[in-house]
């Protein structure tokens, strides 16, 4: 009897064994809010404006501000992706796509997201309030991106203008690699009307 006990504890153990070899395994998949490939032309004697430029504070909602990815089904509900997640925390992104993006564009002699040698002449604070795949029933599923820029003549402490973006690109699918790809094109829209606006400005070249 004992033996027959052994044999079938022995049979279960194996057959459980198995069915769990069987079983998929989920993985969680990481996403990236980068810039496209830009070339990096920056040279302080050649910057466009003799001025240092510092990107920060930046401000992300905190129902956005996790590395957890936001699907919005309804107008105040939301939910996350389950094993999707930001690789990197969208403050930090947010901060290192507008970095990379002035820097590349030589606006400015100095673009970081501090001035070590000096106080810096000019800040970009950035506030996020959205940043989702919308789901919204009988309309297009779409990435969204909702964003506001303070420029501030850090010498003074004026706000010289305020640039919001509140925009949409519809989406092939429900693929989370799409939404990042738009939502960098979403973020790259928006840098670019704010240096429209900087340049409007007409800044004057301080005295070397």
């Amino acid at each position: 009897m004992t033996r027959f006990y052994l044999i079938l504890f022995l049979s279960i153990m194996m057959c459980t064994a198995g069915c769990m070899s069987k079983k998929k395994v989920i993985y969680t998949k990481y996403y990236l809010i980068t810039p496209p490939e830009m070339k990096v032309d920056h040279n302080s004697d050649s910057a466009r404006l003799k001025y240092t430029l510092q990107i920060g504070p930046v401000e992300i909602s905190p129902a956005y501000a996790s590395s957890r990815i936001v699907s919005r089904a309804a107008t105040n509900e939301i939910d996350y992706f389950r094993y999707h997640e930001w690789a990197v925390p969208p403050k930090v992104s947010i901060q290192e796509f507008a970095i990379s993006y002035f820097m590349a564009k030589g606006l400015f002699k100095e673009v970081s997201d501090r001035i070590t040698n000096a106080r810096p002449d000019f800040k970009l604070a950035i506030n996020v309030q959205q940043l989702e795949m919308l789901e919204l029933k009988e309309e297009p599923l779409v990435a969204h991106l909702a964003v506001q820029y303070r420029f501030i003549d850090n010498v003074g402490g004026e706000v010289l203008f305020r640039h919001n973006m509140d925009d949409q690109i519809t989406l092939n699918e429900r693929d989370i690699n799409e939404l990042a790809r738009k939502i960098s094109e979403l973020m790259l829209v928006s840098l670019e009307e704010v240096e429209s606006k900087i340049d409007g400005l007409q800044l004057e070249r301080p005295q070397q």
